[in-house]
């Protein structure tokens, strides 16, 4: 009779510090949502703006794009003229390079047809700058496959900067609703820890009248211990939960947010929606997947780059070349221009193109020059 005495007031005395519980929470939670003095005032829509103006992924993503564009104008540049300017210097006593290189300098003479001239001649010095100027005439369509390609890897980048900012908006949301959740179940460890530690002064006043057994305060310390460990690991959830949402939002500083999530109504009845159509839907909407269509298409036209390399090219060309015994920028140096030369120049037939063609630099296939 005693024992069940004991259990009738322990019920009536626990559901009698629920019901304060209970008529207190409001109170407790409307403290939970008071901002703290200095803290900033964080929405899901406001975490969603800071993290699109200051997450890193988006920079990148946005470089991306750039990088594309800047891709594009290189690819145009083989419909431009190329001018280059060598510098060759060279000393021989070859019978052929010496016969040569003073016509080339327009200093040959009468001696210079001596046997002993022609077939042992002293050491001679050659130093040729050139000025060659070249237009792509013919490519095997190489420069417009690659403008084609450039402007889908554009195509491709943008997309691919419009999944980003989605995913970093979803990661914004679901790191703001992580740590509210982790401020709430901190909340509920914090109340049950009172409560279980009221239970186990409970406990020890009735031992100590009499009314219960010793094993009785000890199961109410065991609990209370228990629940002291779901408060600690609340409070570290708290902690990790933030910083989780200062990483969500792209912040590198620890700045304080006092968070306020709106009320949330039920969702609506979800009409005549199937899973076939919310597929076909997430299929035709993901930016994600068009960039992958983008890349695709510029795989393609870069394998016809590759496979152009088999066609001969087609270009015109001029030469301006000045022929001295010293390089051009030694002082005293003095020589002759050569005749302008204009020529027009075909590549050969390569069967076996092998590293010579273009390669893919993950934007777009980028020409290799003009002939």
């Amino acid at each position: 009779m005693p024992r069940n005495i004991l259990l009738l007031s322990g019920m009536v005395i626990l559901m009698a510090f629920g019901a304060a519980g209970a008529a207190a929470a409001p109170e407790n939670d409307e403290a939970v949502q008071a901002p703290v003095p200095g803290a900033e005032i964080l929405t899901p829509e406001s975490a969603v703006s800071l993290a699109l103006a200051n997450h890193p992924m988006l920079r990148v993503a946005h470089s991306e794009v750039t990088a594309a564009e800047a891709e594009k104008k290189t690819a145009r540049s083989g419909y431009l003229p190329r001018l280059d300017l060598t510098e060759d210097y060279a000393r021989s006593t070859n019978p052929v390079f010496v016969f040569a290189s003073k016509l080339g300098q327009q200093v040959f003479g009468p001696q210079d047809f001596a046997v002993s001239s022609l077939n042992e001649p002293d050491p001679f010095t050659n130093a040729a700058t050139r000025l060659v100027l070249r237009q792509n005439v013919w490519d095997a369509d190489r420069t417009r496959l690659g403008n084609r390609a450039a402007k889908l890897g554009i195509s491709a980048a943008a997309d691919g900067e419009a999944r980003t900012r989605e995913e970093v908006a979803f990661g914004a949301v679901k790191a703001f609703w992580d740590a509210v959740l982790a401020d709430e179940m901190l909340q509920v460890t914090r109340a049950a820890e009172e409560a279980a530690r009221a239970n186990r002064d409970l406990a020890a006043n009735q031992e100590e009248a009499g009314l219960a057994v010793p094993s009785d305060r000890m199961s109410a310390e065991v609990r209370l211990s228990e629940v002291q460990a779901m408060r600690i690991r609340a409070e570290q959830g708290t902690r990790v939960a933030r910083a989780a949402l200062r990483q969500a939002l792209g912040l590198s500083e620890d700045r304080a947010f006092a968070l306020s999530p709106p009320r949330l109504e039920p969702a609506g009845p979800a009409g005549e929606e199937t899973e076939e159509s919310r597929v076909g839907e997430a299929l035709a909407s993901r930016p994600d997947l068009r960039a992958l269509g983008w890349r695709i298409q510029q795989a393609e036209a870069g394998e016809k780059i590759a496979r152009s390399r088999y066609v001969p090219e087609l270009g015109l060309g001029a030469q301006m070349e000045w022929m001295t015994n010293r390089p051009s920028a030694a002082p005293g140096t003095t020589g002759r221009w050569g005749p302008p030369c204009v020529f027009p120049s075909s590549t050969a037939w390569k069967p076996a193109p092998g590293s010579s063609g273009p390669a893919p630099t993950g934007r777009s296939w980028r020409p290799t020059g003009t002939p």
